[in-house]
């Protein structure tokens, strides 16, 4: 609340503040749009919204934490990682993907947990089909298309009715982020690379 009424940030001398703030710098209006959202929502539902965060809240609250943005211009890649293919798009595409796919980091708390990398760093991702000039922009101008289009996602109730909005993404399983990633049998440890759930089960 203090954030939304007043733009001040409680700043403590330690990691995930210092990560945070940098996202702040990085990502302003996307930060500020979740900060407003919570105060809309405390807003409408009073103190039982404070005392018990609700599904939107958590939604807001687990992006801020743990949320990346994975922009591609091909909708099938975008698929693989939707729907948990895991080893497809890691492996058997990596080459596509790497040059067809883009991974930005938000959640503090994830460059937090990078600082000492393990297996079981999971993202909860954003898939966004990449405009048409997406490939002429400079690295700045996307970093701020990126950062207004989650504001204008976070400014919108409707976008936050379902936590299928965000997909897991096992962080470590992108080339070149952990030295297993060097080895096809990296992929096939299930307990991090997980094959998902659909409605009917597990997948």
């Amino acid at each position: 609340m203090r954030i939304a009424e007043h733009g001040e940030i409680v700043t403590r001398d330690n990691w995930h503040d210092l990560f945070n703030a940098l996202v702040w710098i990085t990502f302003p209006r996307a930060k500020a749009a979740i900060s407003e959202a919570h105060a809309r929502f405390i807003g409408r539902r009073g103190e039982g919204e404070m005392l018990r965060r609700s599904r939107e809240r958590d939604l807001l609250t687990l992006f801020d934490e743990s949320g990346a943005i994975i922009v591609s211009e091909d909708e099938a890649l975008l698929d693989l990682i939707r729907n948990f293919r895991w080893k497809e798009i890691f492996w058997q595409r990596r080459a596509e993907m790497r040059s067809r796919m883009q991974v930005y980091l938000f959640g503090h708390a994830l460059f937090e947990k990078m600082l000492a990398p393990f297996p079981g760093i999971t993202a909860k991702a954003y898939c966004l089909r990449a405009p048409a000039d997406w490939k002429a922009k400079e690295p700045a101008a996307r970093i701020a298309a990126l950062d207004d289009h989650l504001a204008a996602l976070w400014a919108d109730d409707a976008s936050l009715k379902s936590s299928r909005i965000l997909t897991p993404l096992p962080l470590l399983g992108w080339p070149g982020w952990h030295p297993g990633g060097m080895e096809e049998k990296f992929y096939d440890d299930h307990s991090y690379f997980r094959p998902g759930y659909t409605r009917r089960g597990k997948a």
